[in-house]
């Protein structure tokens, strides 16, 4: 044993910056589909959107792209986040 938790996270946080296209991000998907990451958020500053993806058929897929919603992670039943608390107004 090395010490070292080997498992993959039950979530994962992508946020997009000024200088990251949706494209780098993507790019990313395939090797969080391939490690079972079963739940993944994009989230986009500049659209106020957070996209959900959720892991099905070993693949990271779109389940819900929210703006104003209540985010509740899978794996995480008592979170909750209220989307529109994130943005500036």
């Amino acid at each position: 044993m090395d010490g070292y938790y080997h498992s993959a996270p039950e979530l994962v946080i992508e946020v997009l910056s000024p200088s990251e296209t949706r494209c780098m991000t993507a790019d990313k998907l395939p090797d969080y589909s391939a490690i079972g990451v079963p739940e993944a958020w994009v989230v986009s500053p500049e659209a106020a959107t957070v996209e959900v993806l959720l892991l099905e058929d070993g693949v990271l897929r779109t389940s819900q792209i929210l703006s104003r919603e209540i985010l509740k992670p899978r794996h995480f039943p008592h979170v909750q986040i209220d989307i529109s608390r994130i943005w500036p107004d």
